[in-house]
């Protein structure tokens, strides 16, 4: 009677240890997923925000700063039929250049609504953002060699 009571106590006590342990990674993975996302979010800013950045930069008017936000809206909501998080590897191949085009459609449609002096600004904001993404990128390449 002892040894089968220590024995369901033995089996009890090993199902709570995976149960918190499956509690555990499952928190961590919820976790891990929410911050993902959220660093997502602060790498790509809210139309409003793009839109309020570019007004103070060039000095949009109130009906460029509509237009820019209607192009913005509608460049997003097509960037969202392009994604496919199960692609294969030659989908997102075809994936990243559709979504490459359709941002060089969207830089089209925003410059020919500014103005020539407008149009200047921004190309030049534009080439200064490229170069500070790349040193962004070539940071993190070597934090990442750095770590292993």
């Amino acid at each position: 009677m002892l040894k089968s009571h220590s024995i369901i106590l033995a089996n009890r006590l090993q199902l709570a240890v995976h149960l918190l342990a499956f509690v555990f990674v499952t928190a961590s993975l919820f976790i891990y997923s929410t911050v993902s996302a959220a660093d997502d979010k602060e790498q790509r800013p809210s139309i409003e925000k793009r839109v309020e950045h570019l007004t103070e930069k060039l000095n949009l008017t109130e009906q460029q700063q509509k237009e820019i936000t209607a192009i913005l809206k509608a460049s997003r909501d097509e960037m969202a039929t392009h994604r496919n998080p199960d692609a294969t590897k030659e989908e997102r191949k075809e994936m990243r250049k559709s979504l490459q085009a359709l941002r060089d459609s969207t830089e089209s449609k925003i410059t020919q609504v500014l103005t020539a002096e407008q149009r200047t600004q921004y190309e030049k904001m534009r080439e200064e953002e490229k170069a500070e993404m790349k040193d962004k990128i070539k940071d993190r390449l070597q934090e990442r060699r750095r770590d292993r």
